[in-house]
């Protein structure tokens, strides 16, 4: 065995040794309970190890590893350092400094252990997203490019010839691990080896997992491209820039279509993936904004009429989904356009809003609106669009926007709506039961798909299948009540169901509070979260309504 591996195997028993430093041995069997004790007297590793429990990109012998090294050598972030901190719910904000400590952390989580910046943001981070790790990450890979370029004008020995970088990226492409390649490098260590490798492929402008498109004959050479997947061109479509000025310009056919795609509804992030994929996200935003501050105009299809407001209320709690919803009753939006603006009518007038303008007409199981009056809505729709306009766009839906003018004509209708219908009304479907689990599932499937992939999102609809969903999706009562106050007791199925999404899920406090607990804010939910986490489960137990057996997994 070479000398490298048994460095490696020392590490995993040294880590197994330290683990075992502060567990009991009944801790360390493999199907014992976590002992509830132990946690009350070392409440800080116990939050490490649910939070090591949750990187289940890395097997068991790998998250020992990361747990005695965060633990005993590197230390953690800075936010979790202490158990003050944690349980006052301090994290970094978004777009916030990152300290060198973080810095260096990150390092080692997407070059040492390659954990993905998904788990990175959502374990290690929370309160940053994956693409602000993701930035991170490249910025300080260019930051140890100018460092290589110093040592070469100062005269010094370059780390690393182009040819082995070479050498190493073609060997990483055939599937070897860093411990054999480090060996073919006399006074290499696999981390170096890692290193040299992302900087080779942040040089190339080819990370790991992009898609890049090219003719024939550029597809001759793609075994020059390391970590690259090759699509063969149909069709010659306009010159996208490669290098890093030509990202900074934008020439006039390039402008057009950033404008026209806007104009037919595209969302910023649409155009990003479909047209522009070699720039930066940011870019193509920054892009669409100035673009249609410099024209004067704004996209057609970024205002919402009360008669489509109305509309698409009916459909959704008919229990249609948004990519049926688009192309036949909104033809002129996308599906994510009407996503959009009904999760901004959930969070600016509260889930009210759909027993009370949403209960003129039904839609049947054909799909067909029962309308009380088609005239009605169109010159609703009509009117809209002269002067009751409601401008919204998608990208701002995060912060609630001036209610809508209503005319005289409309407020009439809806008080004598409100007035003489039933409130739960609304619910299209004659049982009951039928109608919350379409709800349900157009919740989960409303989750962003770089949240949760469809195989989580199966796993976490039957994690909350089996331990009960929150108290708002039991009952049509519970449906279309006020959601609670900031602060107000929180029933027992809410709290069962918090514990299911944290344990089968990677879903943040903002996610889970937005989707499930409308009303509640992030810090509500992180709060509560921290007291079960705490002592909740012991007094569950004791008075014998705990229902999850295994609230928090031993590593």
């Amino acid at each position: 065995m070479s000398t490298t591996r048994g460095r490696s195997m020392d590490s995993r028993a040294s880590a197994a040794r330290a683990v075992q430093s502060f567990l009991p041995d009944e801790e360390l069997r493999p199907h014992a309970p976590l002992n509830l004790r132990w946690r009350a007297g070392n409440p800080l590793f116990a939050h490490y190890i649910t939070l090591i429990e949750r990187v289940r990109c890395l097997n068991p012998t790998r998250r020992l590893q990361l747990a005695h090294g965060l633990t005993f050598k590197l230390g953690w972030p800075s936010h979790l350092r202490s158990i003050e901190q944690i349980r006052a719910g301090v994290k970094p904000e978004p777009g916030s400094r990152w300290s060198p400590e973080d810095k260096r952390l990150l390092l080692l989580f997407r070059v040492e252990f390659e954990i993905p910046n998904k788990f990175v943001a959502a374990v290690f981070f929370e309160g940053r997203t994956a693409d602000e790790c993701e930035s991170q990450f490249t910025r300080l890979l260019q930051e140890m490019n100018r460092a290589d370029k110093a040592r070469v004008k100062e005269g010094k020995d370059f780390l690393w010839s182009e040819e082995q970088m070479v050498k190493v990226a073609q060997t990483k492409q055939q599937g070897k691990g860093w411990e054999d390649i480090a060996e073919m490098f006399s006074g290499r260590d696999p981390t170096q080896c890692k290193y040299a490798y992302y900087r080779y492929l942040y040089r190339r402008r080819e990370l790991p997992e992009r898609t890049v498109e090219a003719t024939p004959s550029e597809a001759s050479t793609a075994k020059q491209l390391p970590e690259a997947v090759i699509r063969i061109k149909e069709q010659t479509p306009p010159s996208q820039p490669q290098t890093t000025d030509d990202l900074k310009r934008w020439d006039q056919e390039d402008r057009d279509l950033v404008f026209n795609a806007s104009q037919s509804g595209m969302s910023s992030k649409e155009i990003w993936q479909k047209h522009f994929s070699s720039r930066t996200f940011g870019a193509v935003r920054t892009r669409v904004s100035f673009e249609k501050k410099l024209r004067g105009a704004k996209s057609k299809a970024s205002k919402w009429s009360d008669g489509e407001r109305n509309l698409l209320l009916r459909l959704v709690n008919g229990g249609h989904g948004f990519e049926q919803i688009a192309p036949k009753w909104f033809p002129h939006r996308t599906a994510e356009n009407c996503e959009a603006y009904y999760k901004y009518l959930m969070k600016a007038k509260g889930p009210t809003l759909a027993s009370t303008e949403a209960s003129g007409g039904e839609v049947d199981a054909e799909g067909d609106v029962d309308m009380q009056s088609d005239m009605d809505i169109e010159a609703d729709m009509t009117a809209a669009d002269n002067d009751d306009d409601e401008d919204f766009s998608p990208e701002d839906h995060s912060e609630p926007a001036s209610p809508p003018h209503t005319t005289q004509r409309t407020a009439r209708r809806r008080r004598s709506s409100a007035t003489n219908a039933n409130p739960y009304s609304a619910a299209p479907n004659a049982d009951d039961e039928a109608f919350l689990e379409s709800q349900r599932s157009s919740l989960i499937a409303s989750i962003d798909v770089e949240e949760l992939s469809a195989g989580e999102k199966t796993k976490l609809k039957k994690a909350l299948d089996e331990a009960g969903w929150p108290k708002r999706f039991t009952s049509i009562a519970d449906y279309h009540a006020p959601p609670p106050k900031t602060g107000k007791y929180w029933p027992l199925e809410d709290s069962r169901a918090l514990v299911a999404m944290r344990e089968t899920s990677d879903l943040s406090f903002r996610i889970i509070a937005d989707k499930f607990y409308p009303g509640r804010s992030e810090k509500a939910v992180r709060n509560h979260y921290g007291t079960l986490e705490r002592g909740g489960r012991e007094s569950d137990m004791r008075r014998g309504r705990a229902t999850h057996t295994r609230m928090f997994r031993p590593v």
